[in-house]
This record gives structure tokens, sequence and C-alpha cells, in this order.
């Protein structure tokens, strides 16, 4: 579910839709919330936004990939250890996904940028 205030998708309590799981907070910025550019499912002013979270370099915009969990997150480790491996390590498919999505986006504003400024598109 879309946050406004931080501007990022999170998974949420089915029961109630709240950001609350017993007494967990959901609101972990992870991979997962990218999946809305590839599907392109992210109205363009949300797009942006989660854009500029992932082109962050102290969360996801990373050396060797997007990690699965936020690099400023407490529970953050880039390691696949004895049973978080969603918890910061890179997965291949996973960041094929964000990269496609990444690229419609992009590809999308070249378009219509390029559009704009050469003729009336249809």
């Amino acid at each position: 579910m879309w946050d406004e205030k931080s501007g990022f998708y999170y998974h949420v309590n089915r029961v109630d839709h709240s950001f609350q799981f017993m007494d967990r907070d959901l609101k972990r910025q992870e991979i997962i919330a990218f999946l809305a550019l590839w599907a392109g499912a992210a109205p363009p002013e949300r797009a942006a936004r989660l854009v500029t979270a992932l082109t962050d370099t102290t969360k996801f915009w990373r050396k060797y990939g997007v990690p699965t969990l936020a690099a400023d997150d407490v529970w953050y480790s880039p390691y696949v250890d004895y049973c978080c491996k969603w918890n910061g390590p890179v997965w291949m498919l996973w960041d094929y996904l964000v990269y496609d999505g990444f690229k419609a986006i992009w590809l999308q504003k070249r378009s219509f940028r390029t559009c704009r400024q050469n003729a009336p598109c249809s």
C-alpha cells in the first residue's frame, strides 16, 4: 500500500490494512515496492518518488546491486545468513525486475520529451 508521507509502497496487515502486524512495524523499505515500476502500476508522481528512493546511495543504489532491504534499515545485512535472505542481500532476478521497470520509466519520459520537442504525437 502507498504511504504518501514517505513516498513508498509497503506491506500491510491483511486484516485491518494497517502498517502493523502484531508488534511489528511493516513500514520497511523493501525491494518489493519497485515492482510497481515494473508492472506499470505506479502513477507518474509516485514513480518519480520511487526512483528517488531507488537512486539514493544510502538506501538502494549500492555498489553490487539493489538490496532487498534499504541499507539504512536497522535490520539490513548484505549477507545471506541463517534465516534472513530478504534483509539486504542482492538477488539477480529481483534486480532485473527493478532494472526493467526503471528502464520503462526512463524510456517513457524520453519518448514524451522527444515527442514534445519534435512534433505533435498521437
